[in-house]
């Protein structure tokens, strides 16, 4: 007898090899982008706020860069896959100060 099969992929993640897009990740992205949107409204409505968003993933920083290249109100996004350096002239602290003072 013969049987057809055929595998659909579940990761919000978005990082399964040769699948363009995973059930979930697009409601994951839109969620994300709301607190984003949230934070940024939190941190306009003090002097000198910031808002902060930690977006949760699984090995890699999918939906953390695509909310933040959706969302016009996010400044940096860190992807912990990438090397960066927290202090420093060329640090994130600097780069926060520098984009608060403008």
């Amino acid at each position: 007898m013969k049987i057809g099969f055929a595998g659909v992929p579940k990761s919000i993640d978005n990082d399964i090899p040769f699948v363009d897009s995973t059930f979930g990740f697009e409601t994951c992205c839109e969620e994300a982008g709301k607190f984003i949107t949230s934070g940024y409204l939190e941190a306009t409505g003090i002097i000198d706020g910031i808002g902060l968003i930690k977006v949760m993933g699984r090995h890699s920083g999918y939906i953390a860069m695509m909310a933040a290249l959706c969302n016009s109100q996010c400044d940096f996004c860190i992807i912990p896959e990438n090397p960066w350096e927290l202090a420093g002239p060329n640090g994130l602290i600097a780069q926060v100060y520098e984009r608060m003072q403008e």
